[in-house]
């Protein structure tokens, strides 16, 4: 048996085993993306009729002033990388007890959480500014995110600090590069196939109200998303856990 498959084959057996909480545990973060959106379509929805700017979106855009362009920029970075991070760190948590066969309760994520938080949320922005900048040149990208695998993970299992989870995070994706680097692709791939779907349910959605449309597109992106951040979270606990058990005694914790 290979090592991908013997991961594939635990990292599924605790998914069968604990499915409902690791789904809720990665499921919450984009739930609260989405409310913020559909409020923010509810709100200008119901101010389109008194918006007197008839210019396109980029003379809006472009009308703004760099600091507000900055921080809009921001929001977008932190929309995308933060509901992706703290549902990591909550799935991570839960599956490291499983793994070791300890209890797992979806409330158990939340005093964790609450004591990470700030460490996930630094992390998770200049992994992903660093990351995204990165990938406007490929393959920089790639290997960011990569090495970057085990990092929120590792805060989250073991409280780590912010230099801590940097160190030992890439160390440990050293060693784990091709599954981390397949993982990615194969996390690309499904991205990619998701966007697609998210077209259908536009076009499918286009003859009903508008918030019939802003519904189902924001509940078709919270299950997929969701459920695909559940397993690539769970497959890298699974890999986190072998390097780190290869690494140094396991009833140890980080040095």
């Amino acid at each position: 048996m290979t090592q991908s498959n013997s991961v594939t084959k635990r990292a599924f057996s605790v998914i069968s085993r604990q499915f409902f909480t690791l789904w809720m545990a990665a499921l919450w973060p984009y739930l609260l993306l989405a409310a913020v959106y559909i409020a923010v379509a509810v709100v200008r929805h119901a101010g389109h009729a008194a918006d007197d700017q008839t210019g396109t979106l980029l003379e809006r855009v472009n009308s703004l002033t760099l600091g507000v362009r900055l921080l809009l920029l921001l929001a977008f970075v932190a929309s995308q990388c933060l509901p992706a991070d703290l549902s990591t760190a909550g799935v991570s948590y839960l599956v490291w007890a499983a793994l070791h066969g300890e209890e797992v309760r979806l409330g158990l994520i939340w005093p964790r959480l609450a004591g990470i938080l700030i460490r996930v949320v630094i992390l998770s922005l200049s992994i992903a500014i660093l990351g995204f900048a990165g990938s406007l040149f490929i393959l920089p990208g790639i290997v960011i995110f990569v090495f970057a695998s085990f990092v929120v993970p590792i805060v989250a299992i073991e409280k780590a600090g912010i230099s801590t989870a940097l160190r030992v995070g890439v160390r440990y994706a050293k060693s784990q590069f091709v599954p981390l680097f397949l993982l990615l692709i194969l996390i690309g791939i499904a991205a990619i196939v998701f966007a697609v779907g998210v077209v259908f349910v536009v076009t499918s959605l286009a003859d009903y109200p508008w918030w019939v449309g802003v519904s189902g597109l924001w509940a078709y992106f919270t299950v997929l998303a969701s459920l695909l951040m559940m397993t690539r979270s769970t497959i890298v606990t699974v890999l986190y856990k072998d390097s780190r058990e290869k690494a140094e005694n396991p009833t140890m914790g980080i040095s």
